[in-house]
């Protein structure tokens, strides 16, 4: 009986040390939203006399949140998005739920939710422009995505990965 009991003790000791293993990021919520300038498209002329409409260039603009476990410090460092290394910026989040307001029909507002309420910590992450030097990282599979987002964050020391395989697409903001 005390053997069993021992050995029940034993196990329910390592439950801890295993759930701590997974690491400190809980949950990720992803965005892209298009922004298209208010301008009409420019036109010029070749010297063969050809008009020519150069397209409008539209920006892609990405909102990346870490839900993160209560008493856990995470640094992010590069963001790797479909494929292409970023530089970032990080900004910890106060008061969540995280809210986009954006213009509706008339006079009423449409309010997406990007991060729901919690009261664990949470990280606004913001590409900074594109890095031409560093090679897609091997992380935890051999393969950065090519399509989703990889974030790259020191944790206790050490160097980790985080994969989010879906970007959600915002309403477009189109600029007058």
């Amino acid at each position: 009986m005390k053997r069993i009991l021992l050995i029940a003790l034993a196990f329910l000791g390592l439950i801890p040390a295993f759930a701590q293993t997974k690491g400190p990021v809980i949950k990720a919520y992803a965005y892209q939203r298009q922004t298209v300038p208010g301008t009409s498209p420019q036109k010029s002329v070749d010297e063969s006399g050809t008009i020519a409409q150069r397209p409008l260039k539209q920006f892609m603009d990405y909102f990346i949140y870490l839900e993160t476990k209560k008493g856990q410090t995470i640094k992010p460092s590069k963001v790797w998005i479909n494929g292409i290394p970023n530089q970032l910026k990080t900004e910890k989040i106060g008061k969540t739920p995280v809210v986009f307001k954006r213009e509706g029909i008339g006079e009423k507002m449409i309010i997406d939710t990007l991060a729901p309420k919690t009261t664990n910590p949470m990280i606004m992450i913001r590409p900074d422009g594109e890095l031409t030097i560093d090679p897609i990282p091997s992380g935890k599979t051999n393969n950065a995505p090519v399509k989703g987002i990889r974030i790259e964050y020191y944790w206790k020391g050490k160097k980790y990965f985080y994969d989010i395989k879906e970007i959600k697409t915002l309403e477009p903001l189109v600029l007058q």
